[in-house]
């Protein structure tokens, strides 16, 4: 295949994807993908979103169908394996998967590291429940790819912004002021619901948990909440999908110490893109809650840096 050829399949590739609304752009960086990776990060009307694993993309594209909008992950074959358990969310949530897996490990490859996951990609995402599409020759790429988008769903969520109430600050305000008594104990029941103020102001995104238990305890109603049963490590990479599929929404990631130690490179993400709609909020009670109390690694850490 000359340079010209890959280069047009490519390019058509991204005009495609782009007919078809797709504006979330999730990739590790591969050559294999390195065109459409330029053509994303070149566009003003997408975003371009440089993971630090791949799984993170997994929960970025839910977190973006949350609000409306639609994506793909970009990855090589390789990085298929650190998917999996994170597709269990897609699974659980029904929700819409694309990705686009440029394949090592097979005729010709120099690299013997790359043939174990090379050769398993194809069984592996079948049993997660994933189809898979696969293409042989550069006239098949547009066909396929226009078959695979044709999947998609699209879902929308959430319910109006608006400003907390001065009687909630005030609130809060109370609530720290009382942490500072010697002999504290915090009780997030009453912590959470002071911190976050008026519920309604934002569309959340929740770790497993006892953060979705303390988020589930606030409205009467939970069509501006979405909870992760599992999938642990992917509650602020949905965040960040959600807030950036609806920038004209607060949106909140409530999740817990030992969920966010799960994938702490989704901060670096998340700094980087920097989106001002989008506030975390980490209950640290230093330990595993769901699985029997263990304690996180966060607690064996010293309460201040010395100097």
């Amino acid at each position: 295949m000359d340079t010209a050829t890959k280069t047009r399949w490519q390019d058509e590739l991204y005009d495609l994807l782009r007919k078809h609304k797709i504006t979330q752009f999730a990739y590790v960086p591969d050559a294999g993908h390195r065109i459409l990776i330029d053509r994303s990060l070149a566009d003003p009307d997408a975003h371009s979103v440089a993971l630090t694993t791949e799984e993170e993309g997994v929960a970025l594209l839910a977190g973006a169908d949350l609000g409306g909008a639609r994506g793909v992950l970009l990855m090589q074959s390789s990085g298929v394996g650190n998917c999996i358990n994170m597709l269990s969310l897609v699974k659980g949530g029904k929700f819409p998967f694309l990705t686009l897996v440029s394949m090592r490990g097979e005729f010709g490859e120099g690299n013997p590291w790359q043939y174990p996951m090379g050769q398993a990609v194809q069984p592996v995402l079948e049993a997660m429940g994933i189809i898979c599409l696969r293409v042989e020759r550069p006239e098949d790429v547009i066909p396929t790819a226009s078959a695979a988008l044709t999947r998609q769903g699209v879902r929308m969520t959430g319910k109006s912004a608006a400003t907390a109430s001065a009687a909630t600050a005030s609130a809060a305000a109370a609530t720290a002021s009382a942490a500072t008594a010697p002999g504290f104990v915090l009780d997030r029941r009453t912590a959470v619901p002071a911190l976050i103020g008026k519920h309604e102001d934002f569309l959340f995104v929740c770790g497993l948990a006892g953060t979705s238990r303390d988020i589930a305890a606030l409205p009467k109603d939970g069509a501006h909440i979405y909870t992760l049963a599992g999938a642990m490590g992917g509650a602020c990479a949905a965040g960040l999908g959600l807030a950036l599929a609806r920038p004209d929404k607060k949106v909140m990631v409530v999740t817990g110490d030992g969920e966010l130690l799960m994938n702490l490179g989704s901060l670096a993400m998340i700094a980087v893109l920097n989106p001002p709609n989008l506030q975390i909020l980490c209950v640290d009670n230093g330990h595993y809650g769901e699985t029997g109390m263990q304690q996180t690694s966060r607690r064996s850490l010293p309460a201040r840096a010395s100097s």
